[in-house]
């Protein structure tokens, strides 16, 4: 038995990152100077279902688009090659959702394979898809909870369904992948890999897919297999690790454990880790930092109390945050800050304020703005009071485009005060990398910055006349 699994092409233009928002994945604008950018990787999901196909003794081959640099032709050409394929299945993803349903329609004419569609996206928009040709199946849960069983046709649950035990799933697939694609100059050493120790969230933030995609119930793998895993992707000969999961830090015991076990391992690795910096002290992030943790991401959100609140989020938490990156900082941590734009009570000054407080933060920064992701609470809300905007254009889902309106400005108004402040956090940015520049570094650093401060002014000027103009209509 053959099976072929597509990652599909890039949407021309953009950047897709399959794995972020829960696995319904993001999508950026790129320009023509980062179009010879590296490839982002294959959904951790994908790599799973093939480790799993091949646990049953199918014989898998990933046609990996984004590595290969395919686009919907090449992809056609390479399920083409022998041997022929029993079984085709196709990731798909929310702000490729077109194009990816597009491809499998072409996939389906052209062979006589079964064809079947998975992804997180499956559950947050099937009810709108348009009718699906016969012989295109859809995987209605976690892939790797169902792969094996479609693959012996078996009948498939009409309900989402999940991988309770996590540590039961073989390793990923990463051998059926060209991993130098993804690393420069094709030095796997160098490239950042991904690695998922755990599933859910039972905090429910409103705005979060990852509530929605793998539920309230925290799901993990025991520290030991964890470090297997980990023995193994360094035997591959990665050494620059990020994690997948929701939130790494919510069993601090869990944390605490893995990050013993790394510092007893007689390699070193670099690793970043996406958890809440609040709910960490001094004495773990210490272990963290010897066990080579050099990043966390975390959720800074926004400066304003208003738009905390409306996502749910505590003000003191977000003070423990800050006490802790200073922590960070003193022990080699980067911290970079998840900021969120678009809340209902977004404001033309709760924008300035979120940027006058984190570009005086001792953290990097990354935006985006809310996007109301189908089934969350957000989403639901945005719909119901009339905010949401959605024209049927899925790419808008990618994470930068303007889905929503706020209680205070139009989507015009908004996507015009998000891209203010992202162009200042981008410049605060720059100016927090130059702090042990020297010499030749720092002289053309800080001529980029200088250029990129005088890009800017335009989106400055317009900005606050926008806000004049929206102070004298009140």
């Amino acid at each position: 038995m053959i099976l072929k699994l597509v990652n599909p092409p890039e949407v021309r233009g953009f950047s897709s990152d399959r794995d972020k928002a829960g696995g319904l994945g993001t999508m950026v604008p790129v320009g023509k100077l980062e179009r010879g950018r590296l490839p982002n990787l294959p959904p951790l999901d994908l790599l799973y279902s093939a480790a799993i196909a091949e646990r049953e003794g199918v014989r898998v081959e990933i046609v990996e688009a984004l590595g290969e640099k395919l686009n919907g032709e090449g992809v056609l050409r390479r399920l083409s090659e022998p041997p022929p394929p029993d079984f085709i299945g196709i990731r798909v993803s929310l702000p490729s959702l077109s194009e990816d349903l597009g491809l499998a329609m072409m996939i389906r004419k052209k062979f006589e394979a079964k064809v079947f569609l998975f992804g997180n996206a499956v559950k947050a928009t099937e009810k709108d898809w348009p009718l699906l040709p016969e012989g295109i199946d859809v995987l209605r849960g976690e892939a790797e909870a169902l792969i094996a069983s479609y693959l012996r046709n078996e009948r498939m649950p009409k309900e989402w369904q999940l991988v309770e035990d996590l540590d039961s799933l073989p390793f990923p697939a990463w051998h059926l992948v060209a991993l130098q694609d993804y690393a420069p100059k094709g030095r796997i050493s160098q490239g950042v890999f991904n690695l998922s120790t755990s599933r859910g969230c039972p905090k429910g933030c409103p705005m979060c897919p990852y509530f929605h995609t793998q539920g309230s119930h925290w799901r993990f793998q025991s520290p030991e297999r964890v470090m297997n895993e980990i023995d193994w992707l360094y035997q591959l000969g990665m050494r620059r690790l990020q994690t997948r999961d929701p939130n790494l830090g919510l069993s601090r015991k869990r944390l605490d454990a893995i990050a013993e076990k790394l510092s007893q391992r007689s390699y070193r690795l670099h690793l970043a880790a996406e958890t809440d910096l609040e709910s960490l002290d001094r004495p773990l992030l210490e272990k963290l930092a010897r066990a080579g943790f050099g990043r966390i991401l975390t959720g800074i959100e926004s400066g304003d109390p208003d738009c905390l609140r409306d996502i749910e989020q505590d003000k003191r938490a977000l003070e423990r945050s800050i006490e802790n990156a200073s922590i960070c900082r003193e022990l080699g941590i980067e911290v970079v800050g998840f900021l969120l734009f678009g809340n209902p009570s977004e404001s033309f000054e709760s924008v300035e304020r979120t940027v006058a407080l984190t570009r005086e933060l001792p953290i990097l920064t990354a935006t985006s703005l809310m996007t109301p992701y189908p089934g969350t609470r957000s989403g639901e809300e945005s719909v119901k009071s009339g905010r949401f905007s959605f024209q049927g254009d899925y790419h808008q889902y990618g994470g930068k485009g303007c889905l929503i309106s706020s209680r205070h400005l139009s989507g015009k108004e908004l996507s015009l005060a998000y891209r203010w402040a992202e162009e200042e956090l981008k410049i605060a940015n720059r100016r927090k990398a130059l702090e042990n520049k020297k010499g030749w570094s720092l002289f053309r650093g800080n001529l980029g910055l200088f250029a990129f401060s005088l890009l800017h002014l335009p989106h400055s000027w317009r900005f606050q006349e926008a806000k004049k103009k929206g102070i004298r209509s009140r």
